[in-house]
């Protein structure tokens, strides 16, 4: 993405979801865009991580919250997620697609879909378990800015990471096995074919790569 360099905090996650086909971005000015400090709403998080982790089943389905309509792109993946008891909604009877989403509501809903083997205690406040679940795999950083709205950079760090736990089969995220991650799913992430490799994102060839769908080999044999 041409705004997303390799000095990027989130550029791993970025890169590796957008190569494994859980992430797009929007065509920007300078090329193809990520956003990674936009904001993202209930809705787009519960498409990414049911993409991510291939649990999408892309039903149609009746209308399962009042501000849901059916035709919206959004309707399968929301109504698929209350159908299997991920999300529930609010206590309106409303789930708010286009609320931005809390980093708290983001575990939650992601502990859900993964079927989180959590420890809870009625005492205490609800998102404590997704919470002490998610810091103890390292999915998030242990900090005091939990209820805070989450930008499109730190839910794709955070999906990378949850990936890196579950086909790793490790118990927490560990970045020294990046390279290993990478290698599992055919993903340059060094050499000519890497980022800033001669023919890779962010060499000669510029921003996408010598390969892109607009770059200089796009076609050639």
């Amino acid at each position: 993405f041409s705004d997303v360099d390799q000095k990027h905090e989130n550029f791993n996650a970025i890169y590796f979801l957008y190569n494994t086909k859980v992430i797009d971005g929007y065509d920007g000015q300078k090329g193809r865009e990520f956003k990674p400090d936009n904001k993202i709403n209930r809705a787009e998080f519960l498409k990414l991580i049911m993409e991510g982790t291939n649990q999408a089943s892309h039903q149609e389905y009746e209308k399962c919250f009042p501000d849901v309509p059916v035709k919206e792109w959004y309707a399968t993946y929301i109504c698929q997620a209350k159908e299997e008891g991920i999300v529930n909604g609010y206590d309106d009877g409303k789930f708010r697609p286009e609320q931005t989403i809390t980093e708290v509501e983001a575990l939650k809903m992601l502990g859900e879909l993964e079927d989180w083997k959590l420890e809870k205690n009625q005492k205490e406040a609800w998102y404590l378990p997704y919470l002490n679940f998610a810091q103890n795999r390292k999915l998030i950083e242990t900090d005091d800015k939990n209820n805070e709205e989450m930008t499109r950079g730190d839910i794709a760090e955070v999906i990378y990471r949850n990936t890196e736990v579950e086909q790793l089969k490790i118990n927490k995220y560990n970045k020294k096995l990046v390279d290993e991650l990478f290698y599992e799913n055919d993903i340059p992430l060094s050499g000519p074919m890497g980022p800033g490799g001669i023919f890779g994102p962010g060499g000669v060839f510029g921003e996408t790569g010598a390969f892109d769908d607009s770059a200089y080999f796009a076609g050639k044999q």
